[in-house]
């Protein structure tokens, strides 16, 4: 059969347009196209399905990354991170490119276990700092140790950062010295705590002991990471536990919770005075340690449902409106909690967008024209907030025109969000 000429440029054009299986969407992605994008997934919202969105969300990553300067590129792979197995295509392909970025790619891969560690293994000696550190990152065999330790004291806090995250998967008895004195003397907050935690995992009483003389200068975040140490398998019945019961018994905050929660894990005699701490810590102290103790409430405990329902009421409104996303999962509580909810989430207060969020994580459908309206904000974080927000509800076509957005950080934060949800 023959086509008339018309019907012949027709499919021409279309073949041009979305290419040979491909659709219209992701040929518009591949191309940069980001105004047609946006023309495309206006007239065909409430047709696309979560397929079609996420096949244009992948083009939509490709693109934007190839499109990026390369001083900007790493701070953008960074957003790439919770979605990495689904984009590691094109990360591995940024990887072959022989710069920072290419350097940081390869970084996310190996640390992200997506890629082999043994193609980047004789990086550890480069003399580029960028690659050095993912040579760091596959340090984690026992024949590595030496190599490994050597990186400890690296002049460059990418590369200590990477033996020492190395360290962690290795627990290694001979690195336990060298671990102990990154904890104390390195000047990079993130190493001395990664450190903290590798020498958890060896364990030991000495370890446990050497890591509580850090306690008295540690700032909050070294702190957490003194508990995560004491609750390893390896420290917790070498004098771990001990520890943790002073912290919750002796402090307050986010280390304080910690303890806490490593020790209700536990179970045991041990959990009844973490039970305690955190019901002291939904009752006072400061706002972020309270919404965080509210999460780490046990919803079938009745004092724990007496506090949530009186922090519901609380005149801290962030501290009201994480009680009432918790009250929400409870059937005796949820539709008056979720109707709580809904009228901070159409207000014009400043919990507004976590009223919203803790609709979204409650499946409450009445947040969907809520957040909808939100991918069209001024703002682009409040855009790809909402998008992120509806991809976690699995409303692809409403999160969907956050891929066209003109700003290139949203729309790679909405792409990977819509790129992490399972088919």
């Amino acid at each position: 059969m023959r086509l008339s000429s018309s019907a012949g440029l027709a499919i021409t054009a279309l073949s041009i347009l979305g290419g040979c299986g491909t659709s219209t969407g992701v040929g518009l992605a591949e191309r940069g196209d980001y105004a047609g994008l946006r023309r495309y997934v206006e007239a065909h919202q409430r047709k696309l399905d979560g397929g079609e969105v996420r096949d244009i969300a992948h083009a939509v990553v490709a693109r934007t990354l190839k499109d990026t300067k390369p001083e900007d590129a790493s701070a953008r792979l960074d957003l790439l991170q919770g979605c990495l197995k689904k984009v590691d295509d094109v990360v591995e392909r940024r990887a072959k490119t022989r710069d920072d970025a290419g350097a940081h790619a390869a970084f996310l891969l190996v640390d992200g276990g997506v890629v082999s560690p043994g193609g980047y293994r004789e990086e550890a000696g480069s003399d580029d700092a960028g690659w050095r550190a993912v040579g760091a990152r596959t340090l984690f065999r026992e024949r590595d140790g030496a190599r490994r330790r050597g990186l400890f004291v690296d002049l460059d806090v990418r590369v200590r950062r990477g033996a020492l995250f190395a360290a962690l998967d290795a627990a290694d008895p001979g690195d336990a010295g060298a671990l102990l004195d990154a904890a104390r003397l390195d000047p990079d907050g993130l190493v001395r705590g990664v450190a903290a935690r590798a020498a958890g995992r060896i364990g030991g009483r000495d370890v446990v002991l050497t890591l509580k003389d850090r306690w008295a200068t540690a700032d909050e975040p070294l702190r957490s990471s003194l508990a995560s140490a004491w609750g390893m398998a390896a420290s917790y019945d070498a004098g771990g536990r001990d520890q943790l019961l002073w912290v919750v018994e002796t402090s307050r905050g986010v280390p304080a919770l910690t303890a806490a929660g490593l020790l209700k894990g536990r179970g045991g005699s041990e959990a009844e005075a973490a039970r305690a701490a955190i019901l002291r810590a939904v009752e006072s102290g400061p706002t972020d340690a309270r919404v965080s103790a509210i999460g780490y409430l046990d919803a079938d405990d009745p004092d724990a449902q007496k506090a949530m329902e009186k922090a519901s009421e609380d005149g801290d409104l962030r501290v009201r409106v994480a009680a009432l996303g918790r009250l929400a999962w409870r059937k005796d509580h949820k539709q008056k909690a979720l109707d709580d909810l809904a009228g901070y989430a159409t207000g014009t207060s400043a919990v507004r967008n976590a009223a919203r969020s803790a609709m979204a994580v409650a499946g409450d459908r009445r947040v969907v024209s809520l957040l909808a309206e939100d991918t069209r904000s001024a703002e682009p974080n409040v855009r790809a907030w909402a998008a992120t927000e509806l991809a976690s509800m699995r409303e692809f076509p409403d999160a969907a025109p956050v891929l066209a957005d003109d700003d290139a950080d949203a729309r790679t934060r909405a792409a990977c969000a819509l790129l992490a949800m399972k088919r």
